[in-house]
Order: structure tokens, then C-alpha cells, then sequence
């Protein structure tokens, strides 16, 4: 009976150990768990803060390549229109030349058509007319065409200027041609001056 009661404690303290061992053991795995959810949840908002940085570059990325491509579009803008503006500056210098240029040949022709007029004829006249020629080479070579306007037209506003008026049996009927105009691909780079014909009243 002794060694009955004895045995009983034994396993009465055996079984309170593991109870213990147990309750220990639990108590281990649920401070466990509580540090895996903890790491968890720390984790989670790592991610987090991983996602929303990464929207934030991806954000700063599309503004920055948004900005790139405007700055791009705005260069290219800028260089057309400096292209343009130098084509355009280009074409005014050599339309301001060749305008002057023109003068210098009007002059020659007067020159020409006055002596001409005098019955005047010698080298220096033959000298003067190849000096005309050469002129009227390099009008053509800048692909001017002399106006087509003649004494009897009717005169036309869009491409003639008026600088006299002579009484006349009809009104606006060309009656002398005072200089020579000029046209470049169908357009008027400068009208030919006439004088016009004006009834009596």
C-alpha cells in the first residue's frame, strides 16, 4: 500500500511536471505565434510602404517623362519656327537685293531706249546692250519672267501700278508702259508701273 501511495505521488508530480513542462510549452508557442504575427504585420507594412513608394516613382517617372516629351515637343516647335524664320529673313535679304538689283537693270534699259531713240549706235552702245543681256541672264537664272502687260491692255489692279493718267477714247486702257514688272512662280515681286487712259468728262 506504501509503495501503492508512493507510485501515486510519483505520477501525481510526474504529471504536474508535464503539466508544467505543457503550460510552458504553450505559453512558448504563443509568444511565438504573437512574435510571427508582429513580424508579420511588420512585414505587411514594409510592403506597404514598398507599394506606395513605388507608385510614388512610377508617378515622378511618368511626370518626368510627360515634362521630356513636352521640353522634346517645344524644341522641335522652336527649331521649325527658327527654320522658317531664316528661310523667311533669307528670302526677304535676296528679294531686297534683287529688287535693287532690278533698278540697276531698269536704268540700263532706259539708257538703252534712249539712245536708241537718238539713233546713237557705236561699240559703247553694243558694250552697254551685252551688259543688259548679262542682267536679264541673271533675272531669269533667280526664275524671274517679265509681266506680260502691253500697250491696249486693260489695266489690273492685282498686278499693275498706276503713275499717270492720259485722256482717252476709253477708260482704263494701258497707254504706256513706265517700268518693266517682274513675276517669280505666278506671283508679282513687283508690278509693272503703267499709265492709264481716262475719258474726257
Amino acid at each position: 500500500m506504501e509503495t501503492q501511495k508512493k507510485h501515486k505521488k510519483k505520477n501525481n508530480n510526474e504529471l504536474k511536471k508535464e503539466s508544467s513542462d505543457v503550460s510552458f510549452i504553450k505559453e512558448e508557442m504563443v509568444k511565438t505565434l504573437d512574435d510571427k504575427e508582429k513580424e508579420i504585420a511588420d512585414l505587411k507594412k514594409i510592403i506597404e510602404d514598398k507599394d506606395k513608394e513605388k507608385d510614388d516613382l512610377n508617378t515622378s517617372y511618368q511626370n518626368a517623362l510627360s515634362s521630356l516629351k513636352n521640353a522634346l515637343s517645344d524644341y522641335q516647335n522652336l527649331k521649325k519656327r527658327v527654320e522658317v524664320d531664316k528661310s523667311n529673313a533669307q528670302s526677304m535679304s535676296d528679294s531686297i537685293i534683287l529688287r535693287q538689283f532690278l533698278d540697276i537693270v531698269d536704268d540700263i534699259n532706259l539708257y538703252v531706249a534712249h539712245m536708241e531713240k537718238n539713233g546713237e549706235s557705236s561699240p559703247f552702245m553694243e558694250g552697254i546692250r551685252n551688259i543688259y543681256s548679262k542682267c536679264m541672264d541673271i533675272v531669269k537664272s533667280q526664275g524671274l519672267e517679265v509681266q506680260n502687260v502691253k500697250v491696249g491692255d486693260n489695266y489690273s489692279p492685282l498686278d499693275s501700278e498706276v503713275v499717270g493718267t492720259v485722256v482717252g477714247d476709253e477708260d482704263n486702257k494701258v497707254t504706256e508702259i513706265v517700268r518693266v514688272g517682274y513675276l517669280k512662280n505666278g506671283k508679282v515681286i513687283r508690278p509693272v508701273r503703267v499709265i492709264v487712259s481716262k475719258k474726257q468728262i
